[in-house]
């Protein structure tokens, strides 16, 4: 009920730097006519001076409050004060001085520090599936060197192939990627992020999730254009060409003036769009496609109408609700989905409800006939794994809890308030994720590794989920069924099919299949099962969520490269955005202090030449006696 009172009041508390001349505990003016005229009562009768005047300008707090606030609103309204209160922080920042810094973290959402000027699709059709190139150039509107950050996402059986960095428009000078491990390549990608040295620093491209991506191309300097190409494959679906979708943008923007085109032709984009949802792709029959891996077992495509889709029947089947702050905005779209599952898939199977909750003994196993979201409180912070570990510790109560799919629903949730102690769960079935509201920007490794490894996968609707969990399509004897997605089947069998079409470009496409199947059966400490999978990824040039692209242009990034593939966390991945620094308000961008005084500096500027012609005229007037 005081949701918005405590909002404004951590809010306060978190930009008290910036809202706020003093804190009650500064001492200067004390410390400063103490030491000018060595007497305590003075000094302390002006510091109670100064208090008094300074008092509307002074926070009623505690400097360690600032921290303070970050913790109780993520604990409350499930996300980062940064990513909640973007534009109130924002505008702080900004009415102070106008900063900027590196690396575009979370306060950078949004902000126009870096123009696209530049962007150029290219689509290279092959029948059935295509090859995309994105070209795109930047130019940084500031004085300092900034990061242009990207969060997107593509179709599940997309095979993202490469990234490419250039100081010039020059194709043949542009910096190669190579394919290295996700923890190691993070792990350079940052320490040139802080570096800052370099003419050209690195690109890093990650999969960090079923659908997605993450990239990063630092630095963009001033007054000179930067230019990234990055490459994907991506299968025919309903006549369209899948584009990246923009889950979020940090530092870099378009406008009217930016030039686009599509295959070599003008168009113009939406206001405030990256790119066109899709492109238009010519009539062409699905194909039935072959990769051989290098073991000689054979991965099939097969095309996969949506009319042979079907909903569970005789299941048993686990929904997981997440009951988290965020999910208020939800509720119109939470209570379609559960209508739906209560007419669809309640009739002919069993479903059982777990209603997570903020405190975890307040979790609950409920019935699904009969269930109203209306009536849920949703309130505070909880984890994707705080979910699934409420989930399985309730689940042991239940009369049955051996399931066929477990279905968790939420919303897009806060990636970067998410543990990077958290190890990954291992689930008793497939886990499906139903993000309303659409898909997060990130998952942290371990929730990722939940998903992969029980089968599972995302959606952003319950019926999508349904329909590929009870759909399960067979090829024949000696084959086994990988997945149903985006309107294909993918099997792995023994056998060649001479009906098949085999070409080399193709096999990216079924290499991410294949790399999604093992990931079932892989923990984060199998170093060798990893690398080998790895090893994969290099072979088919592919961005995967154990293997990323980076760009590096000189020997000494690469020898740290090297160096860090050697390390044994090689695999292991940080989160990004887990802190929540600002620039502080004393301080310019170049670190040196402001030459404008503040109010309060004022003010103590102007007591300290009252005070001292107070002196001058009691001297001026000891002397004539």
């Amino acid at each position: 009920q005081k949701a918005e009172l405590l909002r404004k009041g951590l809010v306060n508390a978190y930009l008290s730097e910036y809202r706020y001349s003093r804190y009650p505990d500064e001492r200067s003016v004390f410390n400063a006519y103490h030491w000018l005229l060595s007497s305590d009562p003075i000094a302390q009768g002006v510091q109670d001076t100064y208090n008094f005047v300074t008092y509307p300008f002074t926070y009623q707090g505690k400097r360690e409050d600032r921290q303070t606030a970050i913790d109780l609103y993520a604990q409350f309204f499930d996300e980062s004060i940064l990513r909640g209160e973007k534009k109130t922080i924002r505008h702080a920042v900004e009415s102070d001085f106008n900063r900027s810094q590196a690396n575009a973290g979370l306060w950078s959402i949004d902000t126009k520090r870096v123009l696209l000027t530049q962007q150029q699709l290219k689509v290279a059709p092959h029948g059935d599936w295509a090859d995309v190139e994105l070209y795109e150039t930047y130019r940084n509107q500031t004085a300092d060197p900034q990061e242009v950050f990207y969060y997107f996402s593509l179709p599940e059986s997309a095979a993202v192939t490469g990234v490419w960095l250039g100081e010039t428009a020059d194709r043949s000078r542009r910096f190669p990627f190579q394919i290295a491990t996700r923890g190691a390549a993070q792990k350079t990608y940052k320490a040139e992020l802080q570096r800052q040295v370099a003419p050209v620093d690195p690109a890093l491209l990650e999969q960090v999730g079923p659908q997605n991506y993450r990239l990063r191309v630092f630095p963009v300097l001033a007054n000179q254009p930067m230019h990234m190409w990055m490459t994907y494959k991506v299968m025919n679906k309903d006549g369209i060409w899948p584009l990246p979708h923009l889950n979020e943008h940090r530092n870099v923007y378009w406008n009217r003036n930016t030039q686009r085109t599509i295959d070599s032709k003008p168009v113009a984009a939406a206001s405030g769009e990256w790119l066109p949802e899709s492109i238009a792709a010519a009539n062409s029959a699905p194909q039935l496609h072959q990769l051989t891996l290098p073991n000689s077992s054979n991965i099939i495509a097969k095309p996969f109408a949506a009319k042979d889709y079907s909903l569970p029947k005789n299941k048993r089947l686990a929904i997981v609700l997440d009951s988290s702050y965020s999910m208020n905005a939800h509720r119109s779209e939470l209570a379609k989905t559960i209508d739906w599952l209560q007419a669809n898939i309640l009739p002919q199977n069993q479903v059982d409800l777990y209603q997570t909750a903020n405190e975890s003994d307040r979790a609950q196993l409920l019935p699904m006939a009969g269930f109203n979201p209306d009536k849920t409180v949703f309130y505070g912070k909880i984890e994707p794994q705080q979910m699934l570990a409420q989930f399985q510790t309730l689940s042991q109560t239940a009369a049955n809890s051996k399931y066929d799919a477990i279905v968790a629903i939420t919303d897009r949730g806060s990636y970067e308030l998410t543990t990077d102690k958290n190890l990954e769960r291992s689930m008793p079935a497939p886990l499906w994720m139903v993000h309303l509201g659409g898909l997060p920007h990130a998952y942290d490794d371990a929730t990722l590794a939940s998903i992969q490894s029980s089968g599972g996968s995302i959606s952003t609707d319950i019926k999508t989920v349904m329909q590929r969990i009870s759909t399960l399509p067979s090829l024949g004897e000696g084959t086994s069924l990988l997945s149903v997605v985006d309107n294909y089947a993918w099997f792995l069998t023994q056998a060649k099919d001479s009906t098949a079409q085999q070409d080399n470009n193709f096999d990216p496409i079924a290499a991410r299949q294949w790399v999604t199947q093992v990931s079932q059966s892989l923990k984060p400490t199998q170093l060798k099962e990893l690398d080998a999978v790895h090893v994969l990824a290099k072979r088919y040039n592919i961005v995967t969520p154990y293997s990323s692209a980076i760009v590096l242009v000189n020997d000494t990034q690469k020898e740290t490269l090297k160096n860090a593939e050697r390390d044994k966390d090689r695999f292991r991945r940080e989160g990004e955005d887990k802190s929540a620094p600002l620039p502080s308000p004393q301080m310019m961008p170049s670190g040196q202090v402001s030459a404008t005084p503040e109010p309060a500096e004022w003010l103590l500027i102007s007591i300290a030449l009252l005070l001292l012609g107070m002196v001058y005229r009691q001297n001026k007037t000891d002397s004539v006696v």
